[in-house]
């Protein structure tokens, strides 16, 4: 008896049919670990949008910056300006979150603030846990001694081996103290959390140390507000710091809206006028 063969048509049939199955297997395992999956977390810009609320991260008592008026309560100063700016772009309103200088990353992460933009010194340690925009300022030091301290009056007696030069406990800072000041005597005292109570301040307020060094905003306030204190500045400029807005670290579209507003304030000419109303023109970031 002769076995019959499939013809072409029914081998081509099956083979066909074997493929669409391994086919819809595919697709059916591909949809069910799609189920298992965590759902994928909007990106910041999706969640102002749909928000319609920018919460920006400021530290209240940093002159030119962020400074809250103590009569009314006001929020003032070239950030605050900014931020606002911002939120009007994007057509939310602004709402803003008090934070500080050391735990402005923790706030980001957990995005209790969408943004912080409170003239943060750019170093190496706070770039490891946030995204920095482009600088926006760009500033040089100087340095500030009691008034008191009559020994004190020149950047000559600030660069001086018997100077007790206190500053911030801080690679990058402690690094370019030896460069503004090589011969001053470094003494590092702890970060503080608030830019108007600083421990290098109470440092040279008890005597433990001559004098600290500044950026231009608080050289600007110490010589508006301060009785106690003089400020020095050196012959020359001697770059201390880039300050910088930070967002929260894996998400490059909301950097790059940051960054885009800050090219654009340049472009227009906002950022100019809002550091020249702050009396902050001299330390804008040049492109």
């Amino acid at each position: 008896m002769r076995t019959r063969t499939a013809g072409p048509a029914a081998a081509c049939f099956t083979a066909r049919f074997r493929w669409g199955y391994r086919l819809l297997a595919m697709l059916g395992c591909t949809l069910f670990m799609a189920l298992l999956a965590p759902p994928v977390q909007a990106g910041v810009r999706q969640q102002v949008l749909a928000a319609r609320e920018l919460r920006v991260c400021v530290v209240p008592d940093y002159a030119g910056i962020s400074l809250r008026d103590p009569r009314t309560g006001t929020l003032f100063g070239l950030d605050i300006d900014l931020s606002r700016k911002l939120a009007e772009r994007l057509g939310v309103k602004v709402r803003y979150v008090e934070s500080d200088f050391i735990a402005f990353p923790a706030h980001l992460a957990a995005r209790q603030c969408d943004i912080a933009m409170m003239g943060i010194w750019v170093t190496s340690g706070r770039a490891a846990k946030v995204a920095f925009s482009k600088p926006y300022l760009s500033s040089g030091a100087f340095a500030v001694a009691a008034r008191s301290n009559n020994r004190i009056r020149t950047w000559a007696d600030v660069d001086n081996p018997g100077t007790l030069l206190a500053v911030l406990d801080n690679p990058d800072l402690l690094s370019k103290a030896k460069t503004i000041a090589p011969r001053a005597t470094v003494v590092k005292v702890p970060v503080p959390k608030q830019k108007g109570n600083g421990s290098t301040v109470n440092e040279v307020m008890t005597g433990r140390a001559d004098v600290y060094l500044v950026d231009y905003s608080m050289a600007r306030q110490l010589k508006r507000d301060d009785n106690w204190g003089r400020v020095i500045a050196p012959p020359k400029f001697m770059p201390l710091t880039e300050i910088a807005w930070a967002v929260a670290q894996g998400d490059p579209d909301w950097l790059g809206v940051a960054n885009q507003f800050l090219a654009e304030v340049r472009r227009d000419g906002s950022l100019a006028a809002a550091a020249a109303r702050h009396g902050l023109t001299p330390v804008v970031a040049r492109d």
